[in-house]
């Protein structure tokens, strides 16, 4: 069973807020989601930066809910990213609203499940 550790780190910059998460992910496999609490409810994702640090598995393609056991393609999937590598980083800005409070990252190694992922997400508590 896959374990995960996540930071929390917000940041006042003006009239905004700026949240920080590192998740660190150990044993993942392509079907372990890791739930991410404590989101802001509105924001906008401006980096989501992915790596696999070790492991059988050579690549991630990793994806955010916001539902648990969400479906690919439908309206809880808030980001996707079609190109699998060790190295993953989406700037593209990524409005989204979570009234739950809590997103779902799915790292999707390609193989094994003894990856080491190591995520993160930076957010501004608005709408850009």
């Amino acid at each position: 069973m896959a374990a995960s550790t996540i930071t929390k780190r917000v940041h006042r910059v003006g009239k905004k807020y700026h949240y920080h998460f590192g998740i660190i992910e150990t044993a993942s496999a392509a079907g372990t989601e890791t739930v991410i609490p404590n989101i802001p409810k509105v924001g906008t994702i401006v980096k989501f930066h992915s790596v696999l640090i070790s492991g059988s598995g050579s690549t991630v393609a990793p994806e955010l809910g916001r539902a648990a056991s969400w479906v690919d393609d439908k309206f809880d999937q808030v980001i996707a990213d079609p190109s699998a590598a060790a190295f993953v980083d989406n700037t593209t800005r990524t409005p989204y609203a979570a009234f739950g409070g809590s997103f779902y990252l799915r790292s999707q190694p390609n193989s094994g499940s003894d990856n080491v992922i190591h995520t993160q997400i930076l957010i501004v508590a608005s709408w850009e």
